[in-house]
């Protein structure tokens, strides 16, 4: 799974090698220690709009060549609970959320950083995003389905 607006841009990404970690601890894209797989096939999600300045249904998944094989550092994604789980009572798990990668870590930062960052992120209002944006780039997310970041800073 990945960012949709990534594979517009990278459209050459399908038959190349793509890293995918299988040490624990790797936390270095230059490390030279991961297995390369090959990307086969690039799925958009069917509602994204590479033209549209929003990040509405910015998410492609990658069929890769050959499988994965889990192992204590390569898990499968979390997805969320089934809708009857969903109804208990909210808690600070339920509001936080956290962004992993190696994409860029300042503002207008042209080159992505070669180690994984992580950033551990309060959900907030729509309220609260739209607030946030006033004077750069309008009301962007009136839409559901999309989260609202409150926090600013990451490690």
């Amino acid at each position: 799974m990945t960012e949709a607006h990534i594979t517009v841009t990278n459209e050459h990404m399908r038959g190349l090698l793509i890293s995918i970690p299988f040490l624990p601890g790797l936390k270095k894209t230059n490390s030279g220690t991961a297995k390369k797989l090959v990307v086969e096939k690039i799925v958009r999600h069917e509602g994204y709009n590479a033209s549209s300045k929003t990040f509405l249904n910015d998410i492609a998944l990658l069929k890769l060549k050959d499988e994965i094989v889990y192992e204590k550092s390569v898990r499968p994604v979390c997805l969320p609970p089934s809708e009857e789980k969903k109804h208990k009572k909210s808690s600070e798990k339920e509001n936080t959320a956290f962004v992993i990668g190696w994409g860029a870590d300042k503002p207008k930062h042209e080159n992505p950083t070669d180690s994984l960052m992580q950033l551990k992120m309060e959900i907030g209002s729509r309220d609260d995003c739209n607030k946030s944006v006033q004077g750069h780039a309008g009301k962007v997310y009136p839409e559901q389905g999309l989260i609202c970041a409150k926090s600013t800073e990451g490690k």
